[in-house]
């Protein structure tokens, strides 16, 4: 699934940071004007330090953001595996600019 980079970048507030936790399989177009002009970054890390989790924990917290999570039995284990298939598509949406120049966190 093809990620808008150019969205996620432009709805950083001024000196806000993309930061990318875990790796993505493509590299990820950039456009240097878009950074330079934001005073925007792109940076990552394999999972943040704790600081950076506080952070985001702290951050979600404040904005009522709550992971949307899935349960199944045992008995469909292969039917959850099922729904972890890379082609299905999966859409995150946030109803507001982010204007903390904080660390937006990617799990892919």
């Amino acid at each position: 699934m093809k990620l808008d980079w150019d969205a996620m970048i432009g709805s950083l507030a001024p000196n806000g940071r993309l930061h990318v936790v875990g790796a993505v399989l493509e590299p990820i177009p950039v456009a240097a004007f878009s950074l330079i002009m934001g005073q925007r970054s792109v940076s990552g890390s394999p999972t943040g330090s704790p600081v950076m989790l506080e952070t985001m924990l702290d951050f979600a917290s404040r904005h009522n953001i709550a992971p949307q999570t899935e349960h199944f039995p045992m008995s469909k284990i292969n039917e959850a595996f099922a729904r972890l298939n890379p082609a299905r598509p999966v859409t995150a949406s946030c109803s507001t600019r982010i204007s903390d120049p904080l660390v937006a966190f990617l799990i892919n």
